[in-house]
């Protein structure tokens, strides 16, 4: 009777350390994962990352850009580096209070900046497939987790636009990894059907320059595809530097007319 006793209560604690276990897993919301997600598409105090743009137009023609980016916070600057036909373009995009962006082109050809308003949004920046409204990492700002499951160690979330978010999209899902944190894929929706696709792949560590001992992993292949039109655009990371120490005053419109 003690032995039978003894693996009564065995079983017990293994069935609770199950339970417990498997309420773990859970314990985390849709929201969170959501705001983890975005800080790890947002990792260490700055990023300056060299890239390539391809943009496969369904004509067969095809673009080849030469891109820098530079991150501080929810803050980004991008300039076209090459080809000559597109060199000196530039983007600013500035987090406002509300949840919202100002949103600043600088066009050489004019040696001027206009304000991307609402209405342009869903445009496609130097005519990529990322629209002006992707290129921002504000997920919390823009999206309400609607539902959250799991799939092949991922989290997958049903999204739907904040009321007061300036989105084309009328939904959308996206694949999170459960121990990065990093997006793995998104499907846009606009009008109740699918619109894009987003990929992220090629994941890798990439180590801060004020502390070589720290590393972010960073996926290097981007692709956003239009099932409407059969387009697609791949950006390639060629460099990625973190933690250089760029200056709040670096992310202004005066430093983007001057289109270095």
């Amino acid at each position: 009777m003690k032995r039978s006793g003894s693996r009564t209560r065995t079983v017990i604690l293994g069935l609770t350390v199950t339970l417990l276990l498997a309420v773990g897993a859970w314990a985390i919301t849709g929201d969170e994962v959501l705001q983890r997600s975005q800080e790890a598409m947002r990792p260490g105090q700055d990023a300056t990352i060299t890239e390539r743009m391809t943009i496969a137009k369904p004509d067969g023609q095809t673009d080849v850009l030469e891109l820098k980016m530079y991150m501080k916070g929810e803050k980004t600057l991008i300039r076209v580096l090459a080809p000559e036909d597109f060199a000196g373009i530039g983007l600013l995009i500035l987090p406002q209070e509300d949840g919202g962006e100002e949103i600043w082109l600088y066009l050489p050809a004019f040696r001027d900046v206009k304000q991307i308003v609402a209405e342009s949004l869903s445009e496609g920046f130097v005519g990529s497939d990322f629209a002006y409204e992707d290129l921002t990492v504000r997920y919390t700002s823009k999206w309400d987790v609607t539902s959250m499951s799991e799939e092949e160690g991922q989290y997958v979330l049903t999204l739907a636009p904040k009321p007061e978010a300036q989105l084309s999209y009328s939904g959308a899902r996206m694949w999170v990894d459960q121990e990065t944190f990093l997006p793995t894929r998104a499907e846009f929706d606009r009008e109740g059907e699918l619109l894009k696709v987003l990929t992220l792949s090629e994941v890798q560590d990439f180590p801060s320059v004020a502390d070589p001992e720290t590393s972010y992993p960073t996926p290097t292949r981007i692709e956003m595809a239009n099932v409407k039109t059969g387009s697609r655009t791949l950006i390639e990371l060629l460099e990625v530097e973190y933690d250089t120490g760029l200056s709040d005053d670096f992310f202004t419109v005066r430093n983007l007319k001057r289109g270095e």
